[in-house]
C-alpha cells in the first residue's frame, strides 16, 4: 500500500507533499518529501530534515548509468553527445565509450577529453581522426571576486607519482623503457630545468642549445 499526502501549511508556515508506503502488518513510512519551497528529501531518515529552497538531499548512494552504486555518487555507462573538447563531458570511475554524434563531415578534430578514471574509448558517427586524446584534464583554479591566488595549481599529490610505472620510487618516477625520452622540455617556449641550490639560498637555471647545457644563477626560480 502507498499513500501520497498533501499537507497545507497554516498561515505563515510551509506546506509539503509526502510519499509513504505501508509494509505488511506495519505502519506508514514516509520515504520522500517535497516542501513548498521546492526542497526534496529522499530516504526515511532524511525526510524530517529541511533541505532548503530548491535543494535535494538523499539518504544512500546515487547511481547514474548503474543500478548498483557503491559510492555516494557513481557515474557509469557509455555516453553520446554532439561534441566535446578540453572541458570534457563526464567524470566516470569505470571504462566507458564516448561517441561523438555530431553530423559534421568526417575529418580531423584537435582534442577529445573524457575526464574519466577508467580507460575511455572514443568513437564517432563519422570517420574522424583525433589529434590529441586525453583521459583527464585538470585545469588550474581561477581567482574570483575578492580573492587573490598566489600560485594557481592544477593538482596536489601527497604521495609519489609514477608515469609509465605502477611502483614509483620517488616523488616523480618516469619509466617508459629503453630508447624512449623520459622528459621533454620545449626551450623555444621558455622551458628550462630549474634546480634549487643545495644551500637553499637560490636557484640554478639549466638551458640547452645545440647539444650544450648552460647553467646560470636565477633569482626567482622561474624560467625566463
Amino acid at each position: 500500500m502507498a499513500e501520497i499526502s498533501v499537507i497545507e501549511g497554516a498561515a505563515g508556515s510551509d506546506g509539503m507533499l509526502q510519499f509513504k508506503t505501508l509494509a505488511n502488518g506495519g505502519s506508514l513510512t514516509e520515504h520522500l518529501r517535497l516542501t513548498k519551497s521546492g526542497g526534496l528529501s529522499f530516504g526515511s531518515s532524511y525526510v524530517s530534515t529541511d533541505p532548503g529552497a530548491g535543494n535535494m538531499i538523499i539518504s544512500g548512494n546515487v547511481g547514474i548509468g548503474t543500478t548498483s552504486p557503491t559510492a555516494h555518487l557513481q557515474i557509469d555507462g557509455n555516453i553520446s553527445a554532439a561534441a566535446w573538447t578540453t572541458d570534457g563531458i563526464a567524470f566516470d570511475s569505470n571504462a566507458a565509450t564516448y561517441t561523438d554524434t555530431s553530423t559534421a563531415a568526417a575529418g580531423t578534430v584537435a582534442v577529445r577529453t573524457a575526464n574519466s578514471f577508467g580507460a575511455p574509448t572514443f568513437a564517432s558517427t563519422n570517420a574522424i581522426t583525433v589529434t590529441d586524446a586525453f583521459t583527464l584534464y585538470v585545469p588550474k583554479p581561477i581567482a574570483g571576486a575578492n580573492t587573490t591566488i598566489t600560485r594557481a595549481n592544477s593538482a596536489y599529490f601527497e604521495g609519489n607519482v609514477g608515469i609509465g610505472t605502477t611502483g614509483p620510487r620517488s616523488l616523480l618516477d618516469l619509466d617508459k623503457g629503453t630508447g624512449v625520452g623520459q622528459i621533454t622540455l620545449d626551450g623555444s617556449t621558455g622551458g628550462c630545468i630549474m634546480l634549487r641550490d643545495t644551500d637553499d639560498a637560490g636557484w640554478t637555471e639549466v638551458d640547452a642549445l645545440d647539444g650544450v647545457l648552460t647553467a646560470s644563477i636565477d633569482a626567482d626560480g622561474v624560467c625566463d
